[in-house]
């Protein structure tokens, strides 16, 4: 029996001010803790397509338990490792998918998706990203991107911030995606461990939101404002207050505790804030409202359409508000069937752990 994680979830998108159709797809799994965003790429119905298909296939990864078909040495391996590799592996297969569907089907032809994604276990926080979708931790005040996005600009100039400046000022490609699921048959898929704490909260999110909202804004709201599924929505607000340039997706998971950890916080006197209410444990939608213009190609100024509930996509389930949720979910491991397969290649930028290679 593993130990119980209790997580609070809220998740929120939006196609912004500048687009007719949403290209994003999340999902929000408290019950295997698991919380994922991908913003399709490739225009019309190629992108929806892509960051729909990559949601989908590393979920059924997840809850369904099916077999990843790799190799890997998982007899002697610890239930860290394994619920790191499951997560790359479930990513790397959804890569396979689209790339195979992309080359069959010639009215998507091309489409690819970024996406990025947390798995929380006991006392571990399990990382995977492609593209420049985004994870953050909130802790103690302060906000810590976990993820480097894959783009021109970072490729180019790691942590130089007088030149990124000088770049960014002088190239409209600077944000160029380098590395997308779907976009080759292979893709290299980087990851990360970190130790987590009672209190933090992750953030997954598109470049809907990181890209016209400053970092500094998006950590104000979530010290602000303790209900995650208010503090999504202003988020959402935010991003369309700055312009909304893009679609615009946020997925939040706080972990249990966080109700002592504000009262330490809390000045003298001061009574502790009453837990939120359970609701809903799932929420997993693709926002595909109309179809519009391709992705990064901006449409002609418009009123927005009205943001609507994102349409579940459990049994039974109709479209819903955005979730807010706290469910006690078991710690995740699942052990995928050995067979022959590429061999994993990951990059774990974390100070907490040494770099490995699988």
């Amino acid at each position: 029996m593993y130990p119980q994680l209790a997580i609070e979830a809220a998740a929120q998108s939006d196609v912004g001010r500048r687009r007719s159709h949403n290209e994003d797809s999340f999902a929000a799994l408290p019950c295997v803790g698991l919380f994922m965003v991908a913003d399709g790429l490739g225009g019309n119905a190629g992108g929806e397509v892509a960051s729909r298909m990559a949601i989908e296939v590393v979920k059924g990864c997840f809850e369904e338990g099916e077999d990843l078909e790799e190799t890997w040495p998982y007899g002697t391996a610890t239930p860290h490792d394994r619920d790191e590799v499951r997560l790359v592996l479930s990513v790397r297969r959804a890569n396979r998918a689209i790339y195979e569907a992309s080359q069959r089907q010639e009215e998507v032809r091309g489409m690819a998706t970024t996406f990025a994604g947390v798995l929380l276990g006991a006392g571990m926080a399990y990382i995977a990203h492609v593209g420049d979708s985004r994870v953050y931790r909130m802790r103690g005040g302060r906000l810590e991107r976990l993820t480097r996005d894959h783009t021109l600009l970072e490729e180019l100039l790691g942590d130089s911030d007088g030149a990124r400046e000088a770049v960014q000022a002088l190239s409209n490609r600077a944000r160029t995606i380098t590395r997308a699921l779907g976009a080759d048959e292979n893709v290299d898929i980087e990851s990360r461990v970190e130790a987590t704490a009672p209190g933090d909260i992750f953030l997954v999110c598109s470049d809907g939101l990181w890209g016209p909202v400053p970092e500094r804004r998006i950590a104000g709201i979530l010290e602000a404002h303790r209900d995650l599924g208010f503090a999504a929505e202003l988020l959402i607000d935010l991003a369309n207050e700055h312009g909304g340039p893009d679609n615009v997706t946020c997925v939040l998971a706080r972990l249990g505790g966080e109700a002592a950890a504000h009262a330490e916080r809390a000045p003298a006197g001061t009574a502790p804030e009453a837990p939120a209410e359970r609701a809903a444990p799932v929420v997993t939608a693709d926002r595909n409202e109309a179809s519009g213009a391709a992705r990064r190609r901006p449409a002609p100024e418009a009123q927005p359409p009205k943001r609507q509930a994102s349409p579940a996509t459990a049994p039974d389930a109709t479209a819903q508000a955005p979730v807010a949720s706290a469910v006690s979910a078991p710690a995740p491991l699942a052990s995928p069937a050995a067979g022959a397969a590429e061999p994993l290649s990951t990059s774990k930028p974390s100070a907490m752990q040494p770099k490995r290679k699988f």
